[in-house]
């Protein structure tokens, strides 16, 4: 696009337009992802907040476009864009001469310190949402990070090495995708979370009464198997791990473990994304509340 004379603007990380397109040209345009916000608004939630939970909304409302070799797609489009009170050709031209301004103005030392301070921002972005990412993560986030600085693609992959070079981020190993890296800081961070997880697995609290778990257990039709699970979960340990694949009763459980210690504590779920934090409140019989990990400590409700 800029090199069809247009100029690009930045809307914070991830987000980016051609500079001079009304808005309301936009929103018009961006119908999907207004209702894609308007289902997270409804959770309390945005995009920014729930990056996952959108990707998810993004996919259940994508419809697959039908192709009619009939309709004039432009047409119905410079249409619409009329019907809004804009002309077609004006918008292009207007975007054109912010095109034209934005060259005239350009300052490359300007634009060098701009890629030096996205760049420096990268490797806390990579990991704001998960531990791990892979090389096509990296180039992607890179290349964003260089939208609107007139580098070259040649640049990403420059700023990505430069970031492994000075170790910024750190190569953990493969995965069947490639190199996977993380950062200095997280690491170090999942290294600490080991030792509170040591630390937490041995340190008690009062439980709930064994007998009386056992006989929910029994009334609610859990097999022993999921019954071992409730016991250890009302153990009283102040860390349990519990896993297990789809359709093996985990939520069953979990009814048992909240009812038995909603009789002398507050129970709250969570989880690190969204989607299975409130997958969790809205599961049959389970019914507490639930939110993703970082929305309870923003929240200072625990």
């Amino acid at each position: 696009l800029e090199h069809r004379g247009f100029a690009i603007e930045r809307d914070g990380h991830w987000r980016w337009g051609i500079a001079q397109i009304p808005d309301e040209i936009c929103k018009f345009f961006s119908a999907r992802r207004t209702a894609i916000e308007a289902e997270l608004a409804a959770a309390g939630l945005s995009s920014a907040e729930a990056p996952a939970l959108a990707a998810a909304i993004t996919r259940k409302t994508r419809k697959q476009k039908e192709i009619d070799p009939t309709i004039d797609r432009f047409a119905r489009w410079r249409q619409a864009v009329r019907q809004l009170g804009y002309e077609p050709d004006t918008i292009v031209r207007d975007a054109l001469q912010a095109g034209r301004e934005a060259t005239t103005e350009r300052d490359p030392a300007k634009l060098d310190r701009l890629i030096r301070d996205r760049i420096a921002d990268l490797p806390n972005s990579l990991t704001e949402y998960e531990a791990t990412f892979e090389r096509r993560e990296l180039i992607e986030a890179v290349s964003n990070a260089l939208v609107g600085t007139h580098a070259s693609p040649e640049r990403a992959d420059q700023e990505a090495n430069d970031l492994i070079d000075r170790k910024a981020i750190v190569q953990l190993g493969a995965s069947r995708n490639g190199a996977a890296y993380s950062t200095p800081e997280m690491i170090a961070i999942e290294a600490r979370l080991v030792e509170t997880a040591a630390e937490l697995a041995n340190a008690h609290v009062s439980a709930p009464n064994a007998d009386l778990v056992r006989r929910r257990c029994i009334e609610a039709g859990l097999s022993e198997e999921q019954t071992q699970v409730a016991l250890a979960a009302t153990s009283g340990a102040r860390l349990v791990s519990i896993s297990g694949p789809a359709g093996t009763g985990k939520t069953k459980s979990i009814e048992i473990v909240a009812r038995s210690w909603e009789e002398s504590h507050r129970v709250i779920g969570s989880s690190v994304g969204w989607l299975a934090a409130l997958a969790l409140s809205k599961s049959d019989g389970v019914n507490i509340p639930s939110r993703a990990i970082d929305s309870w400590l923003k929240q200072s409700e625990i």
